[in-house]
C-alpha cells in the first residue's frame, strides 16, 4: 500500500550509522549519461518536473489498474516498501491474493507537493499528502490519511523508477490533487565533481549528526540541518525543522538511540545521498523501527546537511 514505499548502495562497517550489519542484496548499477549540454541546475529542474510527472501517473495508475499492478509496474526490480519492513515490491505485490468479491470498495490517493533532483539528474525524491478511504460507506469515510516519501532514480533508457517508498501516517490532514503544484528542489551539486572527497566528508558529517543524537546536544544540530530540513514522525506528520527548540527534540527523540544503516544511494554530482536502516531505542521498553534520511549539498554551502528525516 502506499502508506509507506526503498533502495541502496551497499557498505560494510559495523553495525552503527556508518556501516552494516547486514550486506542486502545491490539494486546494481545504472551508468545513465547526463545530457552534457545542460548546466547542473537546469538538469536538476528538468528531472524535478519528470519526478512530478511520474509520482503524478503512478498515483493515477493505481487508481484506474490498482494498488499491486501500479506499484509493480512503476518500482525498480529490487526497490522496496517499508510496511514497516522492506519489502521488495516486484517479488512481493504479484503474490498478494486479490480481494474477495465482497470487499469494501476503497480508493488510495496521492499527490506530491514537494520534490528535488540531484544535479546530475539521476537520483531524486518527491513527497505528498496520502489518503486511504472506503467509498461505498453509508456515511462519508474520512479514511486514514499520511504523507509518502519516493525516491525515484533514473534508468538506463531515460526513465524514471522508484527505488524507494518510505511513508508515515497521521499529522496534519491535506487532500491530495489532480493536479499537484509541487515545489521543486533543484541542488546545484558541488563546486566540482569529487564523488570519493564527498563521500568522506558525508561520513564526517554523519558521524556528527550521530554524535549530537548520542549525546543529547541538540544545540551541535545547527550547521548540519538545513534551514527547510523537515523531520516525519508516525502521528505527528511532517515537521519543519526551524521550529523544534532543544526541548522539542528532547521530548520526541528516544534516549539511547543508536542507528544500523543498511543501505544508501549516492548520487555521483555529489550533492544527494539517501540512507536507510534501522534504528534501535534501548530500554526497560525496547524499541526499534526504521528511519530514512535525505543528505544534499548546496553549491552555496558547500557542506553537507540533512534535508529530510523520516521515522516509523
Amino acid at each position: 500500500m502506499k502508506f509507506v514505499r526503498p533502495l541502496l548502495v551497499l557498505c560494510v562497517l559495523t553495525t552503527h550509522r556508518l556501516g552494516c550489519a547486514q550486506t542486502p542484496p545491490p539494486l546494481g548499477e545504472f551508468p545513465f549519461q547526463p545530457d552534457p549540454g545542460q548546466n547542473a541546475h537546469d538538469r536538476a529542474l528538468t528531472a524535478t518536473g519528470e519526478i512530478i510527472q511520474v509520482e503524478m501517473a503512478f498515483a493515477a495508475a493505481a487508481r484506474l489498474k490498482g494498488v499491486r499492478n501500479a506499484f509493480v509496474a512503476y518500482f525498480e526490480p529490487e526497490g522496496l516498501s517499508f510496511e514497516p519492513e522492506p519489502v521488495r515490491v516486484v517479488d512481493a505485490y504479484p503474490k498478494l491474493p486479490p480481494p474477495p468479491p465482497n470487499a469494501p470498495k476503497t480508493e488510495l490517493r496521492w499527490s506530491p507537493d514537494t520534490a528535488g533532483a540531484s544535479a546530475d539528474g539521476t537520483i531524486g525524491f518527491a513527497t505528498g499528502p496520502w489518503v486511504f478511504r472506503r467509498l461505498d460507506a453509508a456515511v462519508p469515510d474520512p479514511g486514514r490519511h499520511g504523507r509518502f516519501f519516493s525516491v525515484l532514480r533514473r534508468q538506463v533508457d531515460g526513465a524514471w523508477k522508484v527505488v524507494l517508498d518510505f511513508g508515515i501516517t497521521g499529522g496534519t490532514r491535506t487532500e491530495p490533487v489532480d493536479r499537484s503544484p509541487a515545489v521543486a528542489r533543484a541542488f546545484s551539486g558541488n563546486r566540482t565533481p569529487r564523488p570519493a572527497a564527498s563521500a568522506a566528508e558525508f561520513a564526517g558529517a554523519a558521524a556528527a549528526f550521530e554524535d549530537a543524537f548520542t549525546r543529547r546536544a541538540w544545540a551541535n544540530l545547527g550547521l548540519l540541518v538545513a534551514k527547510e530540513a523537515k523531520l516525519s514522525l508516525p502521528e505527528r506528520g511532517e515537521i519543519p525543522c526551524a521550529d523544534l527548540s532543544p526541548s522539542d527534540w528532547e521530548a520526541m527523540i528516544p534516549p539511547n538511540l543508536r542507528w544500523e544503516l543498511l543501505g544508501r544511494l549516492v548520487a555521483e554530482s555529489g550533492d544527494f545521498i539517501t540512507t536507510w536502516g534501522k534504528w534501535h531505542a534501548p530500554s526497560e521498553k525496547p524499541e526499534t523501527g526504521y528511519y530514512l534520511e535525505v543528505w544534499v549539498r548546496e553549491r552555496a554551502l558547500d557542506r553537507w546537511q540533512l534535508l529530510y528525516l523520516l521515522r516509523k
